[in-house]
Parts: structure tokens; sequence; C-alpha cells
């Protein structure tokens, strides 16, 4: 019926976009996104659980009695200036408490070193 040019003169031709019309910057981005989303969703969960830690570490010493000084600033930041802390390798949760010759005395008062569930 048609011949040569003629059958594509009437083709159609749709024209979808594909990842390869893309931008390049734009399709360098494409394998970061999962990890991006991973962050954004996993990041706030984990800054609740290190403060969760440490409203206990503080309900602890503020429920005991010690005869030194603790020092723990709550504005400071407890993994690294906190005395006897020691944190995840990520600084997400507290791993260890070691208060030697602090002078600890009485019983651990309830919802305190209890909640710190990854010691």
């Amino acid at each position: 019926m048609f011949q040569g040019n003629q059958q594509d003169r009437y083709h159609l031709h749709f024209h979808m976009p594909h990842a390869e019309q893309l931008p390049m910057k734009l399709c360098s981005a494409f394998p970061l996104l999962p990890s991006i989303f991973v962050i954004v969703t996993l990041l706030p969960l984990a800054l609740a659980d290190l403060n969760s830690d440490k409203q206990a570490l503080l309900a602890f010493a503020a429920a005991v009695p010690h005869g030194r000084k603790l020092n723990w600033n709550p504005a400071a930041p407890i993994c690294s200036s906190w005395v006897g802390i020691t944190c995840t390798s990520d600084g997400t949760r507290v791993l260890e408490l070691r208060l030697p010759a602090v002078g600890l005395s009485g019983p651990i008062p309830p919802n305190s070193l209890g909640k710190l569930d990854a010691l």
C-alpha cells in the first residue's frame, strides 16, 4: 500500500522520556535516594533513643545519692563528654555505664537505668 517515504510520512512516533534522556546529574542522584530516605527516616529514631537514654541517666543521677559530683551537663553531648558513659560506635545508644569511686548508695530507682536497654 505505502511505498518508501510514504510509509515513513504516516508512521506515528510516540516519544517517551527515558532515564538516559534525563540530565546526567539527576541520573547520578537516583542511587542515593534510597540511602537518603533511610537516613531521614531513621535519624530521628536514633536521636530519640539517645535522648531517652539521657533522660534515664539524669533521673538516675537525681535520685541516687552519690559522694562525688558527676558533672553530667544536660546540654553537653553524652557520648563524648559525660564521665563514665560509653556509647555505641555510631553514637546512638548508651552501651556502658562505669562509675567507680563516685560513692553511689541506695537502690536503683525505677524508670532510670532499666530504660537503658542497650547496656
